[in-house]
């Protein structure tokens, strides 16, 4: 039986763009999040935030775009065990909102070899139910079992 391709191999073209997948931000998430990471600003966890603020919902923890970024390019293709995080690099257009419904589209972008390794380099671009860029983000990813042939 064959196995399915990976970002890890040819079969699968530098420059390929996925389908898109949705993640949502639940209010419940976002606080367990900030709980988590002891982020203690009151924006994210103030109820009254939702109804009383200039914009709707309560302002999610920047850092947070780690889940939903490496939710799309988990769902970009088959996700492999041991995959190691080398890099990230973010850029946050607007605010990410408890309750937002994210779109994330994701681009393999660059495939090398360092170390007899195979690296990685995905771009996940994060737009919110209105359609606004809320978040692009790039990940390196390497397997450390995986040589280079």
């Amino acid at each position: 039986m064959d196995a399915s391709p990976t970002i890890f191999d040819d079969a699968i073209p530098v420059g390929t763009t996925f389908p898109p997948c949705e993640f949502i931000l639940e209010p419940e998430r976002v606080r367990h999040y900030a709980a988590a990471v002891e982020a203690d600003n009151p924006l994210y966890h103030q109820a009254a935030v939702e109804a009383s603020g200039p914009h709707p919902g309560a302002v999610a923890p920047p850092t947070i775009a780690a889940i939903y970024v490496r939710h799309a390019y988990s769902k970009a293709a088959s996700p492999i065990p041991g995959t190691v995080h080398a890099r990230q690099a973010y850029r946050f257009h607007r605010p990410q909102r408890a309750g937002d419904r994210l779109t994330l589209t994701a681009t393999l972008v660059e495939r090398y070899v360092r170390k007899e390794r195979i690296y990685v380099v995905i771009r996940t671009v994060a737009t919110n139910q209105h359609g606004e860029l809320v978040t692009e983000a790039t990940n390196t990813v390497f397997l450390p079992h995986k040589k280079a042939t």
